[in-house]
């Protein structure tokens, strides 16, 4: 996977490919460049008036054919990352379970007693 740099630090860099994520979410845009580095920038509207930030990329608001084709990350990385955060994702419900489970057991037990 190429590494993400601040916008202020592309200056001078040549620039290879861009893509737009195009989701209802975000509307980010990656660039990049020809040193194997990448920035993403982030439009927002406010007041009817677009506004671009600098931003972190969103990777999975992006096609993964349009990050592999821009070069940010091969497919396979892609489907390594989003396994990645299924697999956190699993744990962090299975945690929160757990605990709305122990809420309900307390609760239960001090209604009706030991």
């Amino acid at each position: 996977m190429r590494k993400e740099i601040k916008l202020e630090d592309c200056i001078g860099k040549t620039l290879e490919n861009f893509a737009f994520s195009g989701t209802f979410n975000s509307e980010q845009m990656v660039l990049t460049f020809t040193d194997g580095t990448f920035t993403t920038i982030e439009a927002t509207v406010s007041y009817d008036c677009p506004e671009l930030a600098e931003c972190k990329l969103k990777l999975f608001e992006f096609d993964r054919d349009e990050l592999e084709k821009v070069g940010i990350a091969t497919v396979e990385e892609v489907k390594t990352l989003r396994d990645e955060q299924n697999r956190v994702a699993d744990l962090k419900r299975q945690l929160q379970n757990e605990a709305n489970e122990r809420a309900t057991f307390e609760r239960l037990k001090k209604k009706f007693g030991e």
